[in-house]
């Protein structure tokens, strides 16, 4: 087995759901308090019936849960005594493993004290854990942690303390001792506690703290909001949505990014354009707004044409490029029966056809409840900005004939569900750019950040984790 990167940890630990789950949650807040997760209490918090209940519970202990007398007393955190102490809220319980204690306190928001014994020198470590999952403090300094890998957790049907999984992430003195350890331990990284933070974060997946702020600009006034601290990365939304269709990718990169998004005039929280202006000049303003001097630019149809021509004139403020199902200016396109099902009814100011005539268009595809409602509902959101789309903007010089004077890393990602003119403008990016890397993704129209959610996010990340941002 090979050793996971971060960037694969990142993807193993995002793909498991037990701290996101609602019973899992509920559970682990209970255990909190020092208390075991009766049936009683587990179906009230969740409105399942007792023997529904008793029912979760058994197949929670089959897979390794730790049940008594029918009550949850450990699932990660535990009543039952193991190496790795963890106090919190005045309760002196225990952790099954250590990548356990680290990703806790961001379930419960709350600071812990964990204390552990390293398995190769026996030396104790104390560690201070923040709800957000900082360690403050760490004694030794240099303690670092083993998490397992997709090679290891996907061979792990049960969890538990004594599990395949459990027992190969404990906590070691130094990364010295981790790596004399790891030599007979396939598939596991050694991980500082920095690096540990973010994978925690990436399982847990915490509400996003964004700071949002209006922008004054001539004619108009932009909505632009950011989270995180790291390399900047600026979204750009597409023109049958606004920058809510970034949320997944928000969530999992400002755990170490600093990620700027906006909603384009007439989109979102944005105003009207009144006057025309410059998108290239407007990005400036958000990029300066945010205070970002430098910034990998993810752009999304609309926001990919944003994105291009950013690149080529402002090559000093881009330090990486994703053209995501993009435009390209000065691209000619051939016309479409829906182009002019759309075009008919912005003519006729009907906004109900306006939304079906794009969602017929740029999102046909039915994969999931959930997903199918999100996409359109941001259609919905936005039919004044597609209504509108583009009839503000100043000319830019065409970005069509001049791809090859790109010169920033980029990565080309289209749906192979989308219209055909945007893979053809896809495959021509990533033919003209130097060093551009395409990825053509299975069962996706245009919408890919919503639509293909954790595949693009997932490879999004491990584009701009190999880069040195």
């Amino acid at each position: 087995m090979a050793t996971p990167t971060i960037t694969e940890l990142h993807e193993t630990w995002s793909r498991r759901d037990y701290a996101t789950s609602r019973v899992g949650r509920f559970a682990v807040d209970r255990l909190a308090d020092g208390m075991p997760v009766t049936p009683g209490a587990l179906a009230a918090a969740t409105g399942l019936s007792i023997p529904e209940v008793t029912a979760l519970i058994e197949g929670a202990r089959q897979m390794g849960i730790e049940v008594e007398d029918g009550a949850v007393v450990g699932g990660a955190l535990t009543l039952r005594p193991t190496r790795h102490r963890f106090r919190v809220r005045g309760h002196d319980l225990y952790a099954w493993c250590g990548f356990d204690a680290l990703f806790l306190p961001i379930m419960l928001g709350e600071r812990v004290e964990v204390a552990s014994t390293c398995p190769v020198s026996g030396a104790e470590i104390r560690l201070t854990v923040e709800a957000d999952g900082t360690v403050s403090a760490a004694t030794p300094p240099g303690a670092v942690v083993a998490i397992a890998g997709e090679e290891v957790t996907s061979c792990c049907s049960v969890s538990g303390p004594t599990s395949a999984i459990c027992t190969q992430m404990p906590f070691f003195a130094s990364r010295e001792a981790g790596e004399r350890w790891q030599a007979d331990h396939p598939g596991v990284a050694i991980v500082d506690l920095d690096d540990a933070r973010s994978v925690a974060r990436a399982y847990v997946r915490p509400e996003v703290r964004l700071e949002g702020s209006f922008l004054t600009l001539p004619g108009r006034r932009l909505w632009v909001e950011q989270a995180g601290d790291g390399p900047a990365v600026v979204l750009v939304h597409a023109g049958i949505a606004d920058r809510r269709m970034w949320d997944d990718q928000v969530a999992a990169l400002s755990d170490r990014y600093r990620v700027v998004r906006y909603d384009h005039p007439g989109y979102g929280r944005s105003d009207p354009a009144t006057e025309p202006y410059s998108y290239v000049e407007e990005l400036d303003a958000v990029l300066d707004h945010a205070g970002v001097d430098r910034a990998a630019v993810v752009g999304c149809s609309m926001g990919g044409r944003v994105a291009v021509d950013y690149a080529l004139a402002r090559p000093d403020r881009v330090t990486a490029l994703v053209p995501v199902a993009a435009g390209v200016s000065g691209y000619v396109g051939d016309s479409t029966p829906c182009w002019a099902d759309l075009e008919a009814a912005i003519d006729g100011d009907d906004g109900e056809r306006i939304a079906a005539a794009a969602t017929r268009m740029w999102a046909p595809l039915r994969t999931d409840p959930d997903v199918d409602a999100r996409v359109h509902q941001l259609i919905a959101d936005n039919v004044a900005g597609i209504a509108t789309m583009g009839t503000m903007w100043l000319d830019q010089p065409p970005a069509w004939g001049r791809l090859a004077d790109i010169r920033t890393p980029t990565l080309v990602v289209v749906g192979d569900r989308d219209q055909p003119e945007f893979v053809r403008i896809a495959e021509q990016l990533a033919k003209e750019v130097d060093g551009a890397h395409l990825e053509v993704l299975p069962d996706v129209d245009h919408n890919v950040p919503v639509r293909a959610g954790r595949a693009f996010t997932a490879l999004l990340a491990r584009f701009l984790d190999g880069l040195p941002l």
